[in-house]
């Protein structure tokens, strides 16, 4: 039970970053050098899978 309420969380909270970012782009449309700002809507492991098979690898690491 508590592994659906997390992945239930997890999809609220990734909505309301959505909706954080197309509101703050809406507020600042006619704001001179706006640069409008853009989410991540794919899970981690969606992204490092697509990565490998385009053969980009592991990312550098922090130095």
């Amino acid at each position: 039970m508590l592994r659906g309420l997390y992945t239930a969380a997890s999809g609220m909270i990734a909505q309301q970053r959505k909706h954080d970012i197309v509101t703050n782009n809406i507020a600042n449309i006619n704001t001179p050098g706006f640069k409008s700002g853009g989410g991540i809507d794919r899970s981690f492991p969606e992204i490092l899978i697509s990565r490998i098979r385009n053969g980009q690898g592991n990312p550098a690491p922090y130095r």
